[in-house]
C-alpha cells in the first residue's frame, strides 16, 4: 500500500487492536466525512484483515461512493432494490450518523447488508451542519446511547468469536 494517509490510519487501527484489554475490550472507530471512506476502503479492500468492534461513520459519503461503484470491494448490484453490498468482515457493528441538512452526509441502509443509520440534527444549515457534529454535547450523549447497548453484548475479539 503506497498511500501515506491510508497507512497512517491502518497503523492506528492495528495499534488500537493491540491496546484492547479485558477492562477496555472494544475497538470503536469513529470516522468523519472522508475519513469514513478511507476506513471503509481499508477494511473492505486494502487491509481486510483489520478489525473493529464498532465502526461509527459520521457525516460520511460511504453510502454514496459505494452506490456509485467507486469502492473496489463493492460490486454493482444485480437488483439495486433487493441486493446489498457486504459489510467488511472485520466490522462487527456499524453505526452511520447523518444530518439531513448536511450536504456531504449519506445513509448506508439502502446500500449495505447491515449497518444502522441514525439521523442526528445539528441544527445547522446545509453547509454548517457538516462541521458541527463534534462541537455539540448532545451528539456525544446520543452516540453513547447508541454505543452502550450495542457494546453490552460482550467483547467478541477477546472471546475468539464475533457477534454481529
Amino acid at each position: 500500500m503506497a498511500a501515506p494517509i491510508a497507512e497512517r490510519v491502518a497503523d492506528a487501527l492495528e495499534e488500537g487492536a493491540r491496546l484492547r484489554t479485558s477492562t477496555d475490550p472494544w475497538l470503536v472507530v469513529v470516522a468523519h466525512s472522508m475519513g469514513g471512506n478511507i476506513v471503509y476502503d481499508l477494511l473492505s479492500h486494502l487491509r481486510p484483515e483489520l478489525e473493529c468492534d464498532m465502526l461509527v461513520t459520521v457525516g460520511s459519503q460511504v453510502g454514496l461512493i459505494a452506490e456509485l461503484g467507486l469502492f473496489p470491494a463493492v460490486l454493482p448490484p444485480e437488483d439495486p432494490v433487493r441486493d446489498r453490498a457486504p459489510v467488511p468482515e472485520g466490522v462487527s457493528r456499524w453505526i452511520n450518523v447523518f444530518d439531513p441538512n448536511d450536504a456531504l452526509s449519506f445513509v448506508i441502509g439502502p446500500v449495505f447488508a447491515r449497518g444502522e443509520d441514525f439521523q442526528y440534527s445539528t441544527g445547522r444549515g446545509m453547509w454548517g451542519a457538516h462541521s458541527a457534529y463534534f462541537g455539540l454535547p448532545s451528539f456525544y450523549r446520543r452516540l453513547a446511547e447508541r454505543l452502550t447497548p450495542a457494546l453490552a453484548t460482550g467483547a467478541p475479539w477477546l472471546s475468539g468469536s464475533r457477534s454481529t
